[in-house]
């Protein structure tokens, strides 16, 4: 097995693939293919916002990436980036270009900003497949076609309980996602790219005292997720959790965690940063 991973090593892709970020980078390295990267929260927390800025991070380098996504629609993905690149917030998107306004809001400095991020040329490196209720058999073709035909070198899938089961299924839920986790996985190192999946955490952690904080141990019907990742994280902003009190909360709105549980190769750690939940940009603190 040594022998034939040191002599084929020319033949394997580079793993020049990284988050975009710099302490994160540091601690986990390139992103290996055929490994699943983890990213679990709880809604609301900035689960799909963290999703749209690493994408956005490694467009820009110039890799192609794919995501499926099982909850949110195209428009919703598109905004989020057309905010990020405009600086126009996600609100004034949702009410004068996801819906017809009856008076516009937007100014004529907005509506340039706006006009500008259509031409983005890096963005068209991003494909994203709209896949709500689709079963684990769709989404392993759409992966294949995602590299195969479109030369993806990195594939999300967002988010792993939203996956559809078949009243006929007779696994448990658990199981189920399980089954579905170990096929992606296969499917991703047949294809040989690196697998971010993100997940929802259990409501279970609310009920334990400051300081704990969730795990990946709470990820919902999954609890050996911390055994099945390459690397594993867990994704947590403060102004969301309800055991603190209001005003904790809101000096802490734009503050974001993420918790590197398990990293085969690197270090655990939390990693913190700053999130405008209205334009969907994460960066990190200095």
């Amino acid at each position: 097995m040594i022998h034939d991973m040191w002599f084929d090593r020319f033949k394997n892709p580079p793993a020049t693939i990284k988050t975009g970020f710099k302490k994160m980078d540091d601690v986990i390295g390139a992103l290996i293919p055929g490994c699943t990267y983890l990213w679990t929260a709880r809604t609301s927390h900035g689960k799909s916002s963290w999703v749209s800025q690493l994408v956005n991070n490694q467009a820009k380098e110039g890799h192609r990436v794919g995501i499926i996504s099982l909850e949110d629609s195209k428009s919703v993905w598109a905004s989020r980036w057309m905010s990020k690149v405009s600086g126009v917030s996600l609100g004034k998107i949702r009410d004068n270009v996801l819906t017809s306004p009856r008076e516009s809001t937007l100014t004529p400095k907005d509506k340039s900003e706006l006009e500008k991020a259509t031409y983005e040329s890096y963005l068209d490196n991003v494909f994203l497949v709209d896949a709500k209720g689709a079963k684990i058999t769709d989404i392993l073709r759409i992966m294949n076609d995602m590299v195969v035909r479109q030369g993806c070198q990195i594939i999300y899938i967002d988010y792993l309980q939203a996956i559809y089961a078949d009243a006929r299924n007779t696994r448990s839920r658990r199981d189920w996602l399980e089954y579905c986790w170990a096929m992606m996985e296969k499917e991703a190192d047949r294809l040989a790219v690196p697998l971010m999946l993100t997940a929802q955490l259990n409501r279970e952690w609310e009920g334990n005292p400051l300081p704990s904080m969730p795990g990946l141990r709470n990820t919902e019907w999954m609890g050996a997720a911390e055994q099945k990742c390459y690397v594993g994280a867990v994704i947590y902003r403060p102004y969301r959790d309800p055991r603190l009190d209001q005003q904790e909360r809101n000096d802490r709105f734009g503050e974001l965690l993420i918790n590197i549980e398990k990293s085969k190769q690197g270090e655990n750690v939390a990693i913190e940063y700053i999130f405008d939940p209205s334009r969907s940009v994460i960066i990190e603190s200095v």
